[in-house]
């Protein structure tokens, strides 16, 4: 069953999350997702996950994934 939502969402990694450069990623999903379900789904580990800028502001991993809608990951501002 297709409805006419499922966008893809666009993903950039700030360096330092997926190696050396930024890399864009595009997944479809079905309808929002809770964020931490996201990095999971992507294979990455929410906890060493930076802030996740999100219209312009800082947001927690408790923003919901919604189709169409483009996230940048960031790594932590302090790496320790």
């Amino acid at each position: 069953m297709r409805g006419g939502s499922d966008q893809p969402v666009e993903v950039v990694l700030g360096p330092g999350l997926q190696g050396e450069g930024e890399r864009l990623l595009r997944v479809s999903l079905p309808g929002p997702l809770p964020l931490r379900e996201f990095l999971l789904f992507l294979g990455l580990d929410p906890r060493n996950v930076g802030p996740v800028l999100r219209e312009g502001r800082t947001a927690s991993l408790e923003v919901t994934v919604l189709p169409g809608e483009r996230l940048v990951l960031l790594p932590p501002l302090d790496g320790g």
